[in-house]
């Protein structure tokens, strides 16, 4: 007797694609285009929220065919949904100690590995590796890595509880990145970065310290994920349609 099958409700389609950030519930897959619903429990009548993860063509198929298990489905759904809360909390905590340091005088000077940070600007002045970023260039720089900072670390592949340390840290980096080509106009090449030979290397490497720091500051004080920040950073460099089954 074939099962009997009920539209998934729209409004539970755009829960279920905000849920899982529009991405493929299979590890490492790319594709974000053309994902389809398919219910956990085979039963298709069955929309509740809880029942449903997103799948690309192929891999749908695949699940169906039974070369991947619906459980490693099940359980990238649930670390997708735990980081995507977590990331925004992160955020918030991120802006506000950003804030209390700007405002509090007992904070007027900060130090980190290589580096002192002087508040009382707009933004921190930033002192290390030879060279200053002024407070009107951290504060431009702060902006644009917080600003897609949450992009970087969602989209990565391993979004479990437990590896949410190391998906900070490689979002960190692209996201320092990124706020250093947008405000420099220039990303440093990889080997200026690594023989710190330029004004514009060594400001990178300088903001990447800094911002590291405050992130993990904030991991910290948000008690996220309660971790001291490593001593050295690991510099390592996904709208839908859908359909049912």
């Amino acid at each position: 007797m074939s099962k009997i099958r009920v539209q998934v409700p729209t409004a539970v389609q755009k829960r279920l694609i905000a849920e899982l950030s529009g991405v493929c519930c299979v590890p490492d897959c790319a594709v974000t285009a053309d994902l389809q619903i398919h219910h956990i429990d085979s039963n298709p009548a069955n929309n509740a929220l809880s029942n449903l993860i997103l799948l690309c063509p192929n891999h749908h198929a695949a699940v169906h065919g039974g070369e991947i298990s619906v459980s490693q489905c099940v359980d990238y759904r649930r670390r997708r949904i735990e980081l995507r809360h977590a990331v925004p909390v992160l955020m918030r905590t991120l802006e506000q100690l950003v804030q209390r340091r700007g405002s509090d005088p007992t904070h007027s000077t900060t130090a980190g590995p290589g580096y002192t940070a002087e508040w009382g600007g707009p933004g921190p002045r930033i002192i290390g590796n030879d060279v200053v970023i002024s407070s009107s260039e951290s504060v431009a720089l702060l902006d644009r890595w917080a600003a897609c900072l949450p992009q970087f670390i969602e989209r990565d592949d391993d979004p479990s509880p437990e590896a949410l340390i190391s998906s900070i840290e490689r979002g960190q980096i692209l996201a320092a990145l990124r706020a250093c080509g947008d405000t420099y106009n220039r990303i440093p090449k990889e080997d200026e970065m690594r023989d710190q030979e330029s004004e514009l290397s060594r400001k990178f490497d300088l903001f990447y310290r800094f911002s590291r720091d405050m992130l993990y500051q904030s991991l910290d004080a948000g008690d996220t994920k309660k971790r001291t920040a490593p001593a050295d950073g690991n510099r390592k460099k996904r709208g839908s349609r859908r359909s049912s089954a």
